[in-house]
Order: structure tokens, then sequence, then C-alpha cells
């Protein structure tokens, strides 16, 4: 990840606070992973979120006149930033973690499940066993307690 500004880690923490989507995501064979997203119309803030950061991926443009609400959501296309490696997760997120408000609590969960993924992972053969009961009990306590804080809306006020 590249070095950031306080200015750009304050900034961040606005964006995610405001567009953000700080999500633990469970795979279809039931693990459990760290994932952000930021969607956004206008490509530059994705381009400048790409390029300040370092890490994440943009995916393909989606077209929100293709959609079912389109007269909610409006048209155009719909830029995405996902931030889905747990080695990118964990530095992007203690960098901002200060400045967050609303998501705070959210965030400290992320970066625990994203500690306990094994970088090598990607790289072991097929057939290699998943990781041991205690870390994935770990992460099951954490989707709890993550949707915990997702039930509890007074959690997020400010300075609690």
């Amino acid at each position: 990840m590249n070095k950031l500004t306080e200015a750009q880690k304050g900034y961040i923490a606005g964006i995610l606070d405001g567009e953000g989507s700080l999500m633990l995501h469970i795979s279809k064979t039931g693990m459990i992973h760290s994932r952000i997203n930021i969607g956004q119309k206008d490509k530059r803030l994705i381009d400048w979120l790409m390029e300040t950061t370092g890490v994440g991926t943009t995916g393909k443009p989606f077209d929100l006149s293709r959609k079912r609400n389109s007269n909610v959501h409006g048209t155009g296309l719909f830029h995405k930033w996902h931030v889905n490696r747990s080695w990118e997760i964990v530095p992007l997120l203690r960098a901002v973690l200060p400045y967050l408000v609303l998501k705070k609590r959210k965030a400290m969960v992320l970066i625990l499940v994203a500690k306990t993924v094994d970088p090598n992972w990607q790289r072991r053969p097929v057939g290699h066993k998943s990781p041991a009961i205690k870390v994935l009990q770990f992460r099951n306590k954490c989707l709890r307690t993550f949707r915990k804080i997702e039930e509890d809306s007074p959690e997020y006020i400010v300075g609690s």
C-alpha cells in the first residue's frame, strides 16, 4: 500500500463512512472474508482511490439504466473499487481507523478477520486443508459481532 498523508487518510475515511461498504463475505464454501467496496458514478473518485492507495481492483462499470429501479438510482455508469485481499485490507483500515466515525467498529472487526487469513493461501496446492477450527470459530464470532453492530444503529452515534 502507498504511504498516505493525514489528509488523504481522513478523506478516505470520510468516503468509507459515507459511500463505502465494509462487509464480511461468506463464500459458497462457508469461508468468511473481509471486503471493502466503494461505488460511485464519478469514475474520477475510483481512479483517485486506486492511484492514491495502490490497493484494490476495479470492475467493469455497471449500467444503471439496465437496473429495474433506474428511476430511483438514476442512469449512467456506476464504477466500483473493491479491496478483497487481507494483506491490503489490514494496512488500509489501520491507516484510516482514527478518522472513521460511523464505521469504526465494523472496520475493527474486518481487521481481525483479515488478520486470520494466511497471505500464502492462494499459493497452496489444490486440496490443502482449510484453516484450523479455532480460526473458523473466531471468524464466526467476528461475524456475529459484525451483525450485532449492524443491528444496533445507536452504536453509530459520534463518540460512542
